[in-house]
C-alpha cells in the first residue's frame, strides 16, 4: 500500500474471518469503534460480522499478508477484476457480487475516512495526469447525497458538493429521481410507482381500444373532431414548459409533430355532428 492511502471503504464479511499479518511498515486499523496501528510481525484480527477498514498508517509503502478465511472469498477479487476494478464497475454489478460473497460495504464512509485519518485513496489512479478521484454518495433521502472531487496527486479535498450545494432545479432532480426509482419512503413509494405504471401501461391499452371502437369506417385515421373542440391551450402550454425542461422530451416533441405535418398533412377531420 502506498503512503497513507485507504485500502477499502468500511466493510464487513459475513462468512468469513480476515486477518492481516503485517510485513513492511505501519498498518492502522479501525475495528467496530476501535482504532490500532500495526507494526512488522503483527497480525491484526478482523472477525466476521465487524465492521472494519484498514490503512497504509506509514510515510513509507507497506507490505502486508491478508488472509479471509474460509476459503472462496478469493474468487470475489477474479470477479471484481472482470469487472473493471472496483473503480469502473458498475454500481449495480458491484451490488450483485458483494451480495453473492455475503459482504457488506459503506462507500460513503470514504470522504469521512479520509478526512478523519489524514488519508488518500490508493490504486488505480485516475486514466489521465489531470484526472480526479470522485466518491458519490446517492442514498434514498436526496438531502444526503454528496459528491466528493480529491485530487490524485495530494489527496486534498477540491470540491465537497451537497444537496444544500444544488440549484432548485438540481434538488427538485434529485427529488423526483428518488421518488421515480422507488427509494424515497421505502414499500409505499414502490407500490405508488407500480400503480403508476399500470395505469399508465392501461392508458396504453385503453386509448387503442377506443381509437379503433371510433376510428372512421373502412380507414385507420384519427377520429373525428367533437363539433365543440376542447380547449388545448392549458396542454400546448404544459407540453412547452416540460419540452424547455427536459430538451430530449421537447426534441421529440417537435420531430412528431413535423412527422404528422408531412405524412398526413393540415386538412382537418370532419367535425362530428
Amino acid at each position: 500500500m502506498s503512503p497513507h492511502s485507504l485500502a477499502a471503504p468500511l466493510h464487513r464479511h459475513n462468512r468469513e474471518d480476515e486477518y492481516t499479518f503485517v510485513l513492511e511498515g505501519r498498518v492502522g486499523a479501525l475495528l467496530g469503534d476501535d482504532v490500532l496501528v500495526a507494526e512488522p510481525g503483527d497480525l491484526v484480527f478482523k472477525p466476521g460480522g465487524e465492521w472494519h477498514t484498514f490503512w497504509n498508517a506509514g510515510d513509507e509503502p507497506a507490505r502486508i499478508l491478508e488472509i479471509i478465511a474460509p476459503a472462496g472469498f478469493e474468487d470475489f477479487f477474479r470477479e471484481l477484476d472482470g469487472l473493471g476494478g472496483a473503480i469502473k464497475a458498475a454500481p449495480e454489478d458491484l451490488a450483485a457480487l458483494n451480495e453473492r460473497y455475503g459482504l457488506d460495504m459503506q462507500p460513503e464512509t470514504v470522504p469521512e475516512l479520509l478526512e478523519r485519518f489524514g488519508l488518500v485513496i490508493g490504486e488505480p489512479l485516475p486514466t489521465s495526469l489531470d484526472g480526479v478521484y470522485t466518491v458519490s454518495y446517492f442514498p434514498d433521502d436526496p438531502k444526503l447525497e454528496r459528491t466528493v472531487y480529491i485530487d490524485q496527486y495530494s489527496g486534498a479535498v477540491l470540491k465537497d458538493i451537497r444537496y444544500a450545494d444544488y440549484g432548485a432545479v438540481s434538488k427538485a432532480i434529485s427529488y423526483g429521481t428518488s421518488l421515480h426509482m422507488g427509494r424515497y419512503f421505502g414499500a409505499a413509494n414502490q407500490i405508488l410507482c407500480a400503480a403508476l405504471s399500470l395505469g399508465l401501461a392501461g392508458l396504453a391499452v385503453t386509448g387503442c381500444i377506443m381509437w379503433w371502437m371510433r376510428r372512421p369506417s373502412g380507414t385507420l385515421g384519427a377520429p373525428a373532431r367533437e363539433r365543440i373542440a376542447v380547449p388545448m391551450r392549458g396542454w400546448k402550454i404544459a407540453l412547452a414548459v416540460l419540452g424547455a425542461i427536459f430538451p430530449l422530451m421537447g426534441v421529440t416533441l417537435v420531430a412528431v409533430w413535423l412527422a404528422d405535418r408531412m405524412v398526413f398533412g393540415r386538412t382537418a377531420a370532419p367535425i362530428a355532428s
